[in-house]
């Protein structure tokens, strides 16, 4: 990863620092789950503009895996 994209990844729009740490953390960890360089820098150029799209995001990727996890989620949310 170059430093330009470090920096894009560390500097996301939003002045609040708790924030700002929690999107950088939710956009690092969904990087570390993507197979290749090519899948990273494609989801580098899609990254969510604030913390609700990323949790929607999350929560979009969560549903698609198995049914229990779905199961899960939807129990956890209610």
């Amino acid at each position: 990863m170059s430093v330009n994209t470090l920096m894009f990844v560390l500097t996301p729009p939003s002045a609040n620092a708790q924030y700002r740490f929690r999107w950088v953390a939710c956009q690092i960890d969904h990087l570390c789950e993507l197979p290749n360089d090519g899948a990273r820098s494609k989801a580098l150029d899609q990254l969510p503009r604030g913390l609700p799209e990323t949790y929607d995001r999350i929560l979009g990727r969560v549903l698609d895996r198995h049914e229990e996890i779905h199961r899960l989620v939807s129990m956890t949310l209610q």
